[in-house]
């Protein structure tokens, strides 16, 4: 149990240094890394790399000149940990840091997503949860409410996850049976 509410708390960190990061953007946009089995992730355009906050589980994170922050961050989770679970996990959470109207909702491909709303609903979050061979991936997108057209980018950049071996373990095949995009 200790080990999930820890898994729920940093990626609940995540977010929240998503939503306060700050960008000054650099020139690469797409993200790499063989380590934690992420193939690649790449924002849309107008998006610009962040500098690298120091926390550990924040993967990437960039910038919109509208406002918007774009997060991924992952962690080597529990075997049993679902995505789903590691949503509901977040949600209290998130709440105490201010979260308003946050839903949780199921896809098709076993992934799980966030909706809530910040600051009195002058920002909103959308995150999507994965899991995948153990290793637990957010993707948070915080944005101003009048920036309303950044979540349409957030649905581009979660399509261009892909996850799984590097190309080197060919033969390799996720523990839960499953691909991702």
């Amino acid at each position: 149990m200790r080990w999930s509410i820890r898994a729920g708390l940093i990626f609940s960190f995540a977010i929240a240094a998503a939503s306060t990061a700050i960008g000054a953007g650099g020139q690469a946009r797409s993200y790499r890394n063989d380590a934690l089995r992420v193939r690649n992730f790449e924002p849309p355009p107008g998006w610009e790399l962040s500098p690298q906050p120091s926390y550990p589980r924040l993967l990437a994170s960039y910038s919109h000149r509208d406002g918007g922050k774009l997060t991924l961050s992952a962690q080597k989770i529990g075997a049993r940990i679902s995505a789903q679970k590691l949503a509901d996990q977040s949600k209290p959470l998130l709440e105490k840091q201010g979260f308003t109207a946050v839903k949780i909702s199921a896809d098709e491909d076993a992934h799980v997503r966030l909706e809530a709303n910040l600051d009195g609903g002058r920002r909103y979050a959308k995150q999507l949860y994965v899991v995948e061979s153990g290793i637990g991936y957010v993707i948070t997108l915080i944005a101003p409410s009048e920036a309303g057209r950044l979540a349409n980018d957030f649905t581009e950049a979660v399509r261009s996850l892909q996850l799984g071996a590097p190309p080197s373990e060919p033969h390799a095949a996720p523990e839960d049976g499953g691909a991702t995009r």
